[in-house]
C-alpha cells in the first residue's frame, strides 16, 4: 500500500486525507463539516450521528503518524451556513480540545460554512481568511486572494471537495476523494476530511473557487485516496478522451 506521496521534496500527501510538511511539522486538513447529520435531518434525511466518532479515530491515526508541531484546519470546520446547531456546539469544541491537547498550536482558516463559528470557538481564537505558515499560504478557496502570490509560496486550497470517478467494464462506479496538484503554479487542493460530504468530480463540474478562475481541472495532477492507498493518475486532462472526429 502506498500511504504517502511526496511533492516539492517536503510535502506529504497522505492516504489519511491530510497534508504534512515534514520540514516544519505542519499538518493540514480541511472540510470537516461537523454537524452534517443534524443539518441533513432538518432537511428530512435521517441517518445515524456517527461522523464525529469516526473522525476522532481518524484524527488519532493522523496525530500518531505525524506528531505535528502545528495543525491547520483550512476552512469549513462546521457545516451549517446560517446558524450554529446544537450538534455543532458540541462537536466543534470536542475536536478543537482534542487537537489542542496533542499540540498547542492549532490554527484555523475561515471557510464559507464558518459564518457563526466564532461563538463556539475558545475566546481569542483567530479566524483569518488567509494564513501563511512556513511558505504555505492557506486559503479555503471561496474568496479571491487578497494579494498577489509570492513566487516561492505554495498555495493550499480546500472548498472543492475534489474527487475522481472510476468506472469498470461492467459499469460499476466508485468515486474517490483526491488531492489535486498543479506543479507549475504550486497550487494544492485538499480533499475533504469528512467522509460524509459528497466528492465533487471536477472533471465533470469544473472548479467553484474564484482563486482557480484561470485554471482548468485538466491542468492538475490527481492523487486519489482509496482503501488500498494513494493512487496516482497523472494529469486529469490526460484522462479525458479526445473528441470524436466529425464524419461527413
Amino acid at each position: 500500500m502506498i500511504e504517502e506521496v511526496i511533492i516539492e521534496k517536503r510535502l506529504v500527501l497522505s492516504n489519511l486525507r491530510c497534508l504534512f510538511d515534514r520540514d516544519t511539522g505542519t499538518l493540514a486538513f480541511a472540510d470537516l463539516h461537523l454537524g452534517y447529520e443534524e443539518a441533513a435531518r432538518q432537511d428530512g434525511v435521517y441517518f445515524p450521528i456517527v461522523q464525529k466518532r469516526e473522525m476522532m479515530m481518524d484524527l488519532v491515526r493522523v496525530l500518531e503518524r505525524y506528531n505535528p508541531r502545528t495543525v491547520v484546519i483550512d476552512g469549513d470546520l462546521k457545516h451549517t451556513f446560517g446558524r450554529n446547531l446544537r450538534q455543532e456546539w458540541d462537536e466543534v469544541g470536542d475536536v478543537i480540545k482534542a487537537l489542542q491537547e496533542r499540540t498547542g498550536d492549532v490554527r484555523l482558516v475561515r471557510g464559507n460554512h464558518d459564518n457563526f463559528i466564532a461563538g463556539i470557538l475558545p475566546k481569542g481564537t483567530r479566524l483569518p481568511f488567509e494564513l501563511m505558515v512556513d511558505g504555505l499560504r492557506f486559503v479555503h478557496g471561496h474568496k479571491a486572494l487578497k494579494k498577489k502570490r509570492a513566487k516561492d509560496e505554495v498555495l493550499v486550497l480546500a472548498h472543492e471537495h475534489p474527487s475522481i470517478t472510476l468506472k469498470d467494464k461492467v459499469g460499476a462506479v466508485i468515486r474517490l476523494p483526491c488531492f489535486l496538484w498543479h506543479p507549475e503554479d504550486s497550487i494544492l487542493i485538499l480533499p475533504a476530511f469528512s467522509t460524509l460530504t459528497k466528492g465533487n468530480d471536477v472533471l465533470r463540474s469544473g472548479f467553484m473557487s474564484p482563486v482557480l478562475k484561470d485554471h482548468e481541472p485538466g491542468e492538475f495532477m490527481a492523487f486519489a485516496v482509496s482503501e488500498i492507498g494513494i493512487l496516482e493518475f497523472g494529469r486529469l486532462g490526460d484522462l479525458v478522451p479526445p473528441p470524436k472526429p466529425d464524419i461527413d
